[in-house]
């Protein structure tokens, strides 16, 4: 048989097309109105599990039973992106053309019918009729043995084989150990697309690029860190329409949702949808046509749980805020097994149900909770569900205007510590992505509350909690928001017991609280500085820190001041003969001095000593439990030498004691003296060194004595220029030292008086002071002064809505010196208070009031409104026939004039004018806005034709037997051009044989009984009102039949004027079988029989046939190759059998199929060879 051109059947007749239309008000009946969302023809028809399919033409689901298809999951289903026209389908294995038969290299392809997404259809950028099938690996197949866990694709040309499609290349390996999830989108450059895949062994996901040039070699990889998440068996994967977003789900696991970046092809921030819930089997997902709404399927939830199907919202970018939108939309009663998901054309998500004749489908995806309208039986089909349904390229589903705007958004992000201690401040890190004109930060529980700064810094938290922080970024195409929380741990309240004094020298123990850990300074005078109650033996008294931390890490520092018993006898003295000294005990209640002699008063703290000779005087002190002995020598001399006794430095600005040696008398001088008589001196210290003087007298001996004391610098503190703050905002005062010991006064508006750094939150303009001791006791300060500046007074005013190209004059109001708007887009004075406001898109506009640096924040939305109406182009018609308008964009529509129309009020009315009429739409959105479109229908006369089978009378078994065709056509359409001409001739496949025309193109298939000749002719010039075009050939078989029915269905043509098509039938008569009585020979029906000879290395094929005409035999692999081929012709003189044998030497052990194309009929038998 000749090889001819392919063509299809063409379309319907007038007839035809009317009973579409009554099909189209039935299912209207039935079901609530679809609105289509684009023009996306390409997913027109479906093709899915066993022998189902379905068809969205004409603006409503209905059932077809024409598809080939039988598979356990995944498939995909390509049409014509400009007609709805089906082109091709795919289990994953097979690839079937438009009228249902395998393409030529349509089998063996690396995919798998138990595969959940075995198979993507993907155009090629810039390159008309070639398409990309691609494979994903086939994890949970039963098949699965060493085959690789890859991902393959195939190329499709179109354009080959008469236009049916040829498979011309076949099983490229793109990539190794991905699962069976595989999806893909449209980039941001609007011609290319993105093939997403995810590791089995990994984390990550691969997304290949495809352009005009290649399929990258190299993915982009995006480690989701998403590690509680086990996607390695079966589960479906989706990119939202808007190409924003990505979910995927996995049986053995959960169901999680992600960012995808269009620009990038990288997939990020992962979140779990159902928090750490893993039970049931989580299988199906698809997201609403608005990208805002992602669903759920998960089975298995409980013994006795039928599937069920959830709605997460995903408008906001929050993951706490997503997961606890979980709502369950319904049970799909009878059902506990996976059902698949997916968006269709009309704007609705349909639900595959295993083993059952029928979809359910969510009605209103975008809508709420139970809105949305779970229906478990919704759509009858003509054959059975499987676990899956035709796997569609999201981004197909909309209008590419929004896909671009979608990839002009900026994408919100920002980097910022997770875990901060309370009165902490943080600086933050924008990580936006896209081109951005504004940034606006409104932070929970911080200070300032908002930012306008692209990074903010200095954010403070005075208060533990858990606090969001939102992020908007915005440019002239729109606003994205990022939410995230930061966490403010609480600081320890570190206390210490109080102490009473102590003896010098006792031993006492310091206990502290409220920490998880300590350190105690001074370390070297505590026995564990890492104690919670360390023990210390001061001699004197003395200061201990410690600083306590919590288990979040944070800390907080105290000190407590151990008192020591101060008791003294004094110093000793020295007095000339005959004088007398005043000895000066101190520190105790009560004295004892031995020896008596020489005393006032044994018994006083300070007795008047009047020795004759040296003396020492012991003096027992005792103070509640503490007794000290201390002894004091009165040296009795003839001549005297005073000491000054005291510290020969000190603390700037404190008191220094100095006292003399010996002497009943004393004159004191030098800068900062007191008192200049008094026995004791008190000297205040300066900032320089100061010599000290003493004049002392013993009865009539003089004695002189000098000392020079060092001042004592406290350690340096800086405290910094005074600052200036806002009314209700906190400032952060740091103290610049390196003592650990700072105090600060006063008290008012500071979060505490102790530490280097304080927050200051002062009600008034205040002048604090921090005082700062180092190790050596002294103490220095510095002073700042926090002015505090009244706050601006800003109000935005309400949201509102505008029209597109309309403007609005913003109703702020407030009172600061300036005010500044953004973003300035559209803003006719961006620092007016009330600007006008002509924004070309719905924009959030930011009010700053500015009063000096003092700053308040306000916004106002002005939704502008998106209303784009759509409308289906100019087309022309038949007169009495109808055509479907459409109009998209808009909440309500309006057509003028009605005539013609079934519905003026529909978004898709029939029209069927009887004059070429031009149709104006008004479409009304929910702002009230309008716009105008218009269509026009030009209606054509129209003209009848006939086409006509002749009659013929062949003997059996002839060979190119001609059928002629007529065309029959009124004198007064002469001349006439038929440009297009498509008919199917049928008659009985076991009688007549055709294989050839003799203009066109012809097309045979079977239809049980029948043969169908599918004939395309072009360009026919019919110049008399009966005249032959072509004659279809063939081969005449013999058989039981005599007359042999010639009919013709599904004729249409394209020409000059609107056809009414009628046709008439023709007959085929065979001779020579019995028209005078005699026997009618008839043909043995033909058997094919195989017989494995694995010691001769060979096939035998029994071939039983006598029925005249070609016999084509292929011996095909499971990979789809053909290994060996075979045509014979048997003529009616031709009996028996007619032995073959196939050299199996070469072949290895496996599975085989011998295909036998007959001259009535085809086998196909499948076979073991084990060498």
């Amino acid at each position: 048989m000749s090889k001819q051109p392919r063509y299809g059947s063409g379309g319907r007749s007038r007839v035809g097309s009317t009973l579409v239309y009554a099909a189209v008000a039935l299912v209207c009946v039935l079901l609530p109105s679809i609105t289509v969302i684009a023009q996306p023809l390409s997913t027109m028809n479906w093709y899915f599990g066993q022998r189902a399919g379905v068809t969205f033409r004409n603006g409503s689901i209905e059932a077809v039973a024409d598809g080939q298809l039988n598979t356990s999951e995944g498939c995909a289903t390509y049409s014509d992106p400009l007609t709805g026209e089906l082109l091709f389908y795919t289990d994953g294995v097979m690839v079937w053309n438009r009228i249902h038969e395998i393409m030529p290299n349509g089998m063996g392809l690396a995919g798998d019918p138990s595969t959940s997404q075995s198979a993507l259809i993907v155009p090629a950028p810039g390159r008309p009729n070639i398409y990309y099938v691609f494979n994903a690996a086939p994890v949970t197949s039963s098949n699965v043995g060493t085959r690789c866990l890859c991902l393959y694709y195939s190329i499709i040309d179109m354009r080959a084989d008469a236009g049916f499609g040829d498979v011309v290349k076949k099983n490229e390996v793109a990539l190794n150990d991905i699962t069976e999830h595989l999806t893909a989108t449209a980039d941001c450059n609007g011609d290319g697309w993105w093939i997403v895949v995810r590791s089995r062994s990994t984390r990550h996901f691969y997304s290949l690029h495809l352009t005009r040039d290649q399929l990258a070699p190299t993915p982009v990889v995006s480690d989701a860190s998403n590690p509680t998440l086990i996607v390695r068996e079966a589960g479906q994967m989706h990119i939202s329409p808007d190409s924003r977003q990505l979910v995927i789900t996995s049986a053995t696991g959960n169901s999680q949702l992600y960012d995808f970046d269009a620009q990038t092809g990288k997939v990020t921030n992962g979140i779990n949808l159902f928090k750490t819930e893993i039970f049931g089997s989580h299988y199906g997902a698809a997201f609403s046509p608005d990208s805002k709404k992602v669903y759920i399927s998960v089975a298995n939830e409980g013994p006795i749980t039928p599937t069920r199907v959830y709605q997460f919202s995903i408008g906001v970018k929050d993951a706490s805020t997503i997961t606890a939108s979980k709502f369950l939309l319904g049970e799909i009663s009878g059902t506990y097994t996976w059902t698949p998901m997916q968006l269709a054309l009309d704007g609705r998500v349909y639900i595959g149900i295993s083993g059952k004749p029928w979809l359910a489908l969510i009605d209103a995806p975008n809508s709420d909770s139970s809105l949305a309208a779970l229906q478990d039986t919704a759509i009858r089909l003509s054959g059975v569900c499987r676990s899956g349904l035709p796997n569609i390229i999201g981004s197909t589903l909309i209008d590419p205007a929004l896909r671009l705007t979608a990839c002009s958004l900026p994408r919100a992000s920002f980097d910022y510590p997770a875990d901060i201690c309370e009165k902490t401040c943080i600086s933050i890190r924008d990580a936006s992505t896209g081109s951005i004109d504004s940034w606006q930060w409104y932070f929970e529980g911080g200070s300032p509350s908002s930012s306008i700064e692209r990074n903010p810094q200095r954010i403070c938290y005075e208060s533990s909690g858990v606090y969001s922080i939102r992020l908007i970024v915005s440019n002239g195409y729109g606003s994205d928001t990022a939410y995230s929380y930061v966490t403010v741990m609480p600081r320890p309240s570190v206390s210490i017991d109080s102490v009473a004094e102590i003896c010098p020298g006792t031993p006492i123990q310091l206990r502290a609280y409220g920490a998880d850990s300590y350190v105690w300074s001074p370390a070297n005078q505590v026995s564990d500085p890492l104690r919670s109650d360390p023990v210390v033996r001061p001699r004197s008294t003395t200061r201990y820190t410690v600083i306590g931390t919590n288990s979040y890490g944070c800390k907080d520092t105290t000190t407590i001041l151990v008192r020591v018993t101060d008791m003294s006898a004094g110093s000793d003295v020295s007095i000339c003969v005959g004088a007398s000294a005043q000895l000066t005990a101190q520190g105790a209640e009560s004295y004892s001095w031995t020896p008596i002699d020489g005393l006032s008063d044994p018994l006083s703290a300070e007795p008047i000593a009047s020795p004759d000779r040296t003396t020492s005087y012991v003096v027992t002190m005792q103070r509640g439990q503490c007794i000290v002995r201390d002894t004091v020598v009165v040296t009795v001399v003839d001549s005297f030498n005073v000491k000054i006794v005291g510290p020969d430095r000190t603390c700037i600005g404190d008191t220094l004691i100095l006292s003399p040696s010996v002497g009943t008398s004393h004159v004191w001088s030098g800068n900062g003296v007191i008192d200049p008589t008094s026995t004791v001196a008190r000297v205040v210290m300066g900032n320089s060194p100061t010599m000290i003087r003493l004049i002392a007298r013993s009865g009539d001996c003089l004695a002189y004595d000098s000392l020079m004391v060092q001042p004592v610098f406290g350690p340096p503190i800086e405290l910094g220029p005074d600052v200036r703050v806002c009314q209700g905002e906190s400032t952060v005062l740091t103290a610049q030292t390196a003592a650990t010991d700072v105090v600060w006064s006063p008290s008012d508006g500071l979060d505490r008086t102790l530490g280097n750094t304080v927050i200051c939150l002062p009600s008034a303009t205040t002048r604090y002071i921090a005082s700062a001791r180092g190790d050596s006791g002294c103490v220095n300060f510095d002073t700042i002064t926090v002015v505090v500046l009244p706050r601006p007074d800003a109000h935005a005013g309400a949201d509102t809505s505008i029209c597109a190209g309309s403007s609005v004059q913003l109703n702020a109001s407030g009172t600061a010196d300036r005010f500044e708007w953004s973003p300035t887009i559209g803003l006719d004075d961006p620092t007016a208070l009330r600007p006008i406001a002509s924004p070309v898109q719905t924009t959030t506009y930011v009010l700053r009031a500015l009063t000096g640096t003092c700053e308040s924040f306000d916004t106002v939305t002005v939704f502008v409104s998106t209303l784009n109406v759509g409308i289906s182009a100019d087309t022309v018609i038949c007169k009495g026939e109808a055509t479907m308008l459409r109009a998209s964009g808009a909440s309500t529509y309006q057509w003028t004039p009605p005539a013609g129309l079934s519905d003026p009020n529909s978004d898709t009315p029939l029209a069927s004018p009887q004059t070429t009429t031009t149709y104006t739409v008004r479409g009304i959105d929910q702002l009230g806005c309008e716009q105008t479109r218009s269509v026009t229908v030009r209606v054509r006369d129209t003209a009848s034709i006939r086409l006509i089978a002749g009659s013929v009378t062949a003997a059996a078994g002839s060979e190119d037997v001609g059928i002629p065709v007529f065309v029959e056509v009124p004198a007064s359409l002469l001349p006439l051009t038929i440009r297009e001409l498509r008919a199917t001739l049928v008659n009985n496949a076991s009688a007549f044989l055709p294989d050839s025309t003799d203009r066109g193109a012809l097309r045979t298939s079977l239809r049980g009984e029948d043969r169908l000749s599918y004939l395309f002719v072009e360009n026919v010039q019919v110049i008399s009102t009966r005249q032959k075009i072509t004659e279809v050939r063939g081969l005449v078989l013999a058989g039981t039949i005599e007359t042999v029915p010639l009919t013709w269905e599904d004729v249409s043509w394209q020409g000059e004027a609107c056809p009414t098509i009628r046709s008439t039938n023709g007959l085929l008569y065979i001779s020579g079988c019995n028209l005078s009585g005699r026997a009618l020979r008839n043909f043995l029906a033909s058997t094919v029989g195989v017989r494995a000879l694995p010691s001769e290395d060979r096939i035998a094929i029994d071939l039983q046939a006598n029925m005249p005409g070609p016999y084509h035999l292929q011996l095909v692999g499971l990979d789809g190759r053909v290994l060996w081929t075979h045509t014979i012709t048997r003529t009616e003189r031709d009996l028996g059998a007619a032995p073959l044998q196939i050299d199996m030497s070469a072949m290895s052990t496996g599975m085989y199929v011998l295909h036998v194309v007959l001259p009535a009929n085809s086998e196909t038998i499948p076979f073991v060879w084990v060498r």
